[in-house]
């Protein structure tokens, strides 16, 4: 009976430090893998410092913009103040397209590269770009149609300050503002281009500066 025991005992050890030497080896697989994750982490922070704002906002449940978006709006004049959001957090809306042509309205005060030259040129700071945002399905969205040139604009000006984040003032509706509601499975990470004048500029200077002119009086004059 002492041998049998004792067998029992010899076998019971060894199953045990099978399942030791086991969960040792996949400690330190999930060591490995934590330590790749925080490498990969470390790198993208230093090649773009503006991410970690984005990820600490949209992380941030207890932020102005989330409690607006979660609460009852506070009653106040003019309805809730505005909040500072990164451009990076924020989305394109479902439908919502961008015309890239390079013509006169595009470069005026108002149109995507007349605003992100501003901003370039310091004449005019992001937080002083407005947009009206929402949140649907756990995620930020430019809402409006209309401010999309905004929103591009501010993104170009990200892309070329990635050291700090760039953040706009917005307001926060609800997702009722935005054109359609965007399906579960809908990211909203980029935007098509639509009522584009030409893919490749017109040869000639002639025919370039009509089209650069479209839309605008100089045109309908020379017409």
């Amino acid at each position: 009976e002492l041998m049998v025991a004792t067998e029992a005992a010899t076998a019971e050890a060894a199953k045990l430090r099978r399942r030791v030497d086991g969960g040792r080896e996949e400690l330190q697989g999930v060591r490995r893998v934590l330590a790749s994750t925080e490498a990969l982490v470390a790198e993208v922070q230093t090649i773009s410092p503006c991410t970690n704002a984005a990820a600490e906002f949209l992380r941030d449940g207890e932020s102005p913009a989330a409690q607006l978006a979660n609460g009852p709006p506070p009653l106040a004049a003019g309805g809730p103040a505005p909040v500072r959001i990164p451009v990076l957090a924020l989305r394109w809306a479902p439908g919502v397209t961008l015309d890239t042509t390079p013509i006169m309205r595009a470069i005026r005060a108002e149109g995507v590269y007349g605003m992100f030259h501003q901003l370039q040129t310091g004449a005019r700071v992001p937080e002083q770009v407005e947009l009206t945002v929402c949140c649907a399905n756990g995620h930020w969205f430019c809402a409006r149609e209309e401010e999309a040139n905004r929103f591009a604009a501010l993104l170009l000006y990200q892309a070329l300050h990635r050291d700090a984040p760039v953040s706009a003032t917005c307001r926060v509706g609800s997702p009722h503002a935005m054109m359609s509601q965007p399906p579960v499975e809908f990211t909203g990470l980029g935007v098509r281009s639509s009522g584009a004048l030409w893919r490749t500029p017109p040869l000639s200077d002639e025919d370039f500066f009509k089209a650069f002119l479209t839309g605008s009086s100089p045109k309908k004059a020379l017409d």
